[in-house]
């Protein structure tokens, strides 16, 4: 974008950049994971629909496919909740709502030596926080939320593999099933971010505005649709170091999940995890005195759809745990990596000093940012022109029912004849001139083609013209004309009915006659 060129120019060409955008859920979106709704868009989902977007127009064995998706030269990050503006990430553990004190929200390490123990203090599994620093300086803290969820049921018209068999030489269901699945709300706004080599940036950006998002389960139905809302930054990612007092507490947050591998297998042991933090840290892995670590574990998976198979189930450390370490005196990083899955935004954590914690003391409840769902201009529109449309062949129909033919000596079975030939009305008058009759009556009012061309005109046209008037078959109802006058489409439909009028008088006056 136009903004961020400056920013552009003063990068080098070592220079990795982070991109932050923010999309829109545009329809509810479901994202199954290992026996729990996921409520963050995996970058793995993020990764794999934008690499089927970019298939589509290109190959795997573009130079650029590799770096953009395969080989960790672009890191994706999940797709979280904004919160007040700010992209979240899952809630860090420290973060706890008193259950016996109205649900108020705590860092229950920047409040320590208050007494709140005893109040029931529970973590908030599924909640996500935003980091904010007011522009007084003051009360720096946690925006927290969490995203709205409903639950959908289902009837599986055609049975599933749980239904039994009609008959063993049958592949039909006997049994429909009713399922329900759980879906995150239509209307908010997620965020995430990308980082990229300065030569990736243009292709980063262009496969984001142009890629049809979804996400998730019933991609094909009315679920997973996201739109792109906005570049919101486009900034250098330079590594930042913050200070430290010797024998000050020093705090490690998980962004993301972290997969650590050793030996073969992907590890979880509190023990080997503090010792590759501290490695990354340059620190000591002890345990400060009094302090400890708040962690938790969960099993991540996924699903091959080209070849119908469960990912391998994987053990990570999940987001939000909290390890302690205690300052050596010398500078640390701001953010450090590691882990596997790096190019999935795994691994990802940011350091607190003890200062900066005592700062964060606020937790509040934040809110997630919405926009209206994009109103499908095209579909509304249909939908109305189709009840313009039967309020307007009703309106013909009483105006039928209520016309008052003054001649009985029409000839019904001639002109429902030539009405069932006649291609629009004009052809329909020039068959009706074509009669002929033996006797002179046929020139004056009395004879059939006068009668006739009365009756037809005085149904269809106004005195003296010689057109049909859409207007006048509707029954002369002006607030019905003026709606479908607005709609081209609907007066379309309706002339392609004109027929109805005289078709329902002719065959008032075939019964009358039979009387």
């Amino acid at each position: 974008p136009v903004k961020f060129e400056k920013t552009l120019k003063e990068l080098t060409s070592e220079d990795k950049v982070k991109i932050s955008y923010h999309i829109s859920l545009d329809a509810p979106v479901t994202l199954p994971g290992c026996g729990e709704l996921n409520t963050s868009i995996p970058a793995r989902s993020v990764i794999g629909c934008l690499a089927g977007n970019y298939l589509r127009t290109g190959n795997a064995d573009d130079k650029f496919f590799d770096s953009l998706f395969q080989n960790g030269d672009v890191c994706w990050s999940a797709l979280t909740p904004v919160i007040d503006g700010g992209i979240s990430d899952p809630a860090p553990m420290m973060l706890v709502k008193l259950k016996n004190d109205n649900g108020r929200l705590i860092n229950s390490l920047a409040q320590r030596d208050v007494e709140w123990k005893g109040l029931k203090p529970k973590t908030m599994d599924g909640a996500f926080a935003s980091f904010f620093t007011p522009e007084d300086k003051t009360k720096a803290g946690f925006a927290v939320a969490e995203p709205a969820i409903h639950t959908v049921y289902h009837h599986a018209v055609h049975g599933t593999v749980q239904d039994k068999l009609s008959s063993p030489d049958s592949s039909e269901r006997e049994e429909k099933m009713l399922y329900m699945q759980d879906s995150i709300d239509a209307g908010m706004v997620y965020g995430g971010t990308v980082i990229c080599p300065k030569e990736l940036i243009k292709k980063v950006l262009t496969i984001l505005s142009r890629a049809d998002l979804r996400f998730g389960r019933s991609r094909s139905t009315q679920y997973a649709s996201c739109s792109l809302k906005e570049i919101v930054n486009v900034e250098p990612c330079r590594e930042e170091r913050i200070s430290t007092a010797k024998g000050e507490a020093v705090y490690v947050i998980l962004k993301s999940d972290l997969a650590i591998q050793q030996e073969g297998r992907y590890i979880t042991d509190a023990d080997k995890i503090r010792s590759v933090l501290a490695d990354k840290l340059g620190l000591k892995d002890k345990i400060p005195d009094g302090r400890t670590d708040y962690c938790r574990y969960h099993t991540i998976g996924g699903y091959q759809s080209t070849w119908k198979l469960q990912k391998p189930h994987v053990p990570v450390v999940r987001a939000g745990s909290v390890y302690c370490f205690e300052a050596s005196g010398e500078s640390v990083p701001s953010i450090i990596r590691t882990g596997g899955f790096a190019q999935e935004g795994f691994g990802v954590c940011y350091v607190m000093t003890e200062e900066k914690m005592q700062e964060a003391v606020s937790v509040r409840e934040g809110n997630i940012d919405y926009i209206e769902p994009k109103e499908d201009c095209r579909y509304t529109r249909e939908i109305y022109t189709k009840l313009l449309v039967s309020a307007g062949l009703e309106a013909m129909r009483r105006y039928a029912l209520d016309y008052g033919v003054r001649d009985e000596k029409i000839p019904v079975g001639r002109l429902r004849l030539m009405l069932s030939q006649a291609e629009d009305y004009q052809d329909l008058l020039r068959m009706i001139g074509t009669i002929k009759e033996s006797d002179i009556s046929s020139e004056n009012e009395n004879g059939r083609k006068k009668v006739s061309e009365n009756l037809v005109r005085g149904i269809y046209s106004h005195t003296g013209k010689n057109t049909l008037s859409l207007k006048k078959i509707l029954g002369g109802d002006d607030a019905l004309w003026k709606e479908i006058s607005s709609f081209p489409e609907a007066q379309d439909a309706l002339l392609e009915s004109w027929k109805v009028p005289l078709e329902i008088i002719l065959h008032k006056q075939h019964y009358k006659k039979e009387r």
